[in-house]
């Protein structure tokens, strides 16, 4: 019996090799920022303008700030919650929700999981927002973060994604609502 279990997973290992060209290793698509829009529902307590600028004829960065005039500390009522539709077309009828989707969520657990995971790094040399060690600081600093030239790093993006456009939507909740919407069109690489 051992041994008929010992030749299944040998079998299974050297069978799974011969597939292993058929895994995508590298991206199969190239993307281009079209849009990025922000809102706050009271710019007294949370004010935010990020925009996108051309730096080359070939490069989008984005820059503004964000300036936290509240209070956010672990604990409170701030969540936020991401949420991705995609379009063949890019026509407002055509756009349909997609399970890349990031859950409503404190602000915290936001900021330990995807944020410190997947977008961290990315801006690090590019604006004041947080880096940190660990957990995020508790409560986040008053003040105004600067956000200058930041190429978004696809490092950590999927490997294959369909043709089209993606609205991407981020919305923050509690004392202040505020609202980042990006739209992105991917093309295939040829």
């Amino acid at each position: 019996m051992k041994f008929n279990l010992l030749f299944f997973i040998f079998y299974c290992i050297f069978s799974l090799q011969r597939y292993e060209s058929l895994v995508i290793r590298e991206k199969t698509y190239t993307y281009q920022l079209i849009s990025l829009e922000s809102t706050s529902s009271n710019p007294d307590l949370f004010e935010i303008d990020v925009q996108l600028r051309r730096k080359s004829r070939r490069e989008l960065v984005i820059f503004g700030y964000v300036d936290i005039k509240y209070d956010v500390q672990e604990g409170d009522d701030t969540e936020i919650e991401w949420v991705v539709y995609h379009s063949a077309t890019g026509s407002e009828s055509d756009y349909k929700l997609l399970p890349f989707n990031i859950r409503r969520q404190s602000i915290y657990d936001y900021l330990n999981s995807f944020y410190k995971d997947f977008i961290m790094n990315g801006i690090a040399n590019c604006s004041d927002l947080w880096v940190f060690d660990g957990k995020a600081p508790s409560p986040l600093e008053k003040k105004r973060y600067e956000i200058n030239d930041c190429v978004l790093n696809d490092d950590n993006y999927p490997n294959h994604l369909g043709d089209g456009f993606y609205r991407i939507i981020g919305r923050i909740y509690g004392q202040v609502e505020s609202t980042i919407t990006l739209l992105v069109e991917v093309m295939r690489k040829f």
